[in-house]
């Protein structure tokens, strides 16, 4: 909702940053990589728009919202994740989907 809504950013991003926020206040990897600890569960692969797609909207819009100061686990664990190499081989290079999203979104 927040790259497709018109006039309404703000308040949409602050409802996504809301729900955000608790997922931050909930993560608790204690010392795990993944969700699931060391290795990659259903809940990181559910989470990967999170880790991968996000972060290629907010480059393409200029629209970034999801800080390390603001959400410092959901990026440690964002980071951890794309940089797996089972996920590396199966993820669109983000070349491509980065030049994607700047020709389908631009600057919102």
């Amino acid at each position: 909702m927040v790259f497709s809504s018109k006039g309404e950013e703000e308040q949409v991003i602050a409802e996504a940053c809301e729900q955000l926020q608790i997922l931050e206040d909930e993560l608790n990897l204690k010392g795990k990589k993944f969700f699931g600890g060391d290795s990659i569960n259903l809940v990181d692969i559910a989470a990967d728009f999170i880790a991968y797609w996000l972060q290629l909207l907010e480059e393409a819009t200029e629209m970034k919202f999801v800080t390390r100061s603001k959400f410092p686990k959901i990026t440690e664990w964002a980071e951890g994740f794309v940089n797996c190499q089972v996920v590396k081989e199966v993820l669109p290079p983000r070349a491509i989907m980065l030049a994607y999203y700047n020709n389908r979104f631009g600057k919102i």
